[in-house]
């Protein structure tokens, strides 16, 4: 299941670091506008979409990991079960995201 080390594993990592860059840019640039303008239009833009978005694929990117990393182990493996426990608590965390984006928002 896992590639040959130092090939996808890489591009992934540099793909978690891009957008964690992107997002932090994103971010003091709606800062700086606000402080700029005063208005507060494009920093509770941020907030809800970009930030929103940002927190659900990271939390099913470690759903993802942790699951193709307990699928190296075969059964019977004690640290298959410690792994097991993680994607659980992964998935539980990808559940906990999304329910927040969709219940956490403000009613206008």
């Amino acid at each position: 299941m896992f590639p040959a080390p130092g090939a996808t594993w890489i591009r992934a990592r540099n793909l978690i670091y891009l957008a964690t860059a992107a997002y932090l840019v994103a971010g003091a640039a709606a800062f700086v506008w606000l402080l700029a303008s005063g208005n507060f239009r494009w920093l509770v833009f941020y907030l809800h979409v970009p930030g929103a978005v940002l927190l659900v694929s990271l939390a099913a990117g470690a759903l993802w990991l942790s699951y193709c990393v307990r699928c190296e182990f075969t059964s019977g493996e004690p640290l298959q079960t410690a792994w097991q426990l993680v994607c659980a608590a992964a998935a539980v965390e990808l559940l906990g995201e999304i329910g927040s984006q969709l219940l956490g928002r403000i009613p206008r």
